[in-house]
């Protein structure tokens, strides 16, 4: 399921890399973080159709809703 999220994302413009990180304690706690050239293009690539369409799917696995937050690297 990430890998293929993760296949989708790498052909929008502006896609960097992406870190998956499982909580040591809590295996049902995960942490994705998707690195971007710029807002922009994160913006573009969390409103296209594809994602939507594998965020809906994912839905039904999650305990709840996914939770954003952004972050800029340095100061």
């Amino acid at each position: 399921m990430l890998i293929k999220a993760r296949t989708n994302a790498m052909g929008n413009t502006g896609y960097i890399s992406t870190e998956t990180l499982v909580n040591h304690d809590d295996p049902r706690s995960v942490l994705i973080i998707s690195m971007w050239q710029s807002k922009e293009d994160w913006d573009r690539y969390q409103d296209s159709d594809t994602r939507k369409v594998h965020e809906d799917k994912y839905a039904t696995m999650f305990e709840g809703p996914t939770e954003y937050e952004m972050f800029k690297m340095g100061m």
